[in-house]
């Protein structure tokens, strides 16, 4: 789950960092037409990343296949995907710095982890990431 923490000087496109990731990682805009996903975003003026795609677009609009380096080359992977949520669907919680109130909570898979009706790394559960 990322969520974005600033935007990029050169582009003014905002950048994202994982919430639930083991290390810390980032998708971020270059401005070389290219979306990436790393550990550093520096900026948002690093290239060095594992995954990456060329385009234009804004990330929510982002369509085709993610390349990933597998050490030795980059390779299309289609099972990379990257989903935006509407602003609408999850609201931040005011007076908090990542606690989150999602619509769609009471349908989570384990209704007693979100029973604050919040998203956060607390309740990383279905659908609520």
């Amino acid at each position: 789950f990322y969520e974005a923490t600033g935007t990029c000087t050169d582009s003014s496109q905002p950048y994202f960092s994982c919430l639930d990731c083991g290390s810390t990682k980032h998708i971020w805009y270059h401005d070389y037409g290219y979306w990436f996903m790393g550990p550093d975003a520096d900026g948002c003026a690093s290239t060095s990343s594992g995954i990456s795609i060329v385009t234009n677009e804004d990330l929510p609009d982002v369509s085709g296949d993610w390349s990933e380096w597998t050490g030795s080359a980059w390779s299309v992977n289609s099972a990379i995907t990257v989903e935006c949520y509407a602003a609408a669907g999850c609201q931040q919680v005011p007076g908090t710095t990542a606690k989150y109130k999602c619509f769609d909570c009471g349908g989570a898979s384990a209704l007693a982890s979100v029973g604050d009706g919040h998203c956060d790394a607390e309740n990383n559960v279905d659908p609520c990431y």
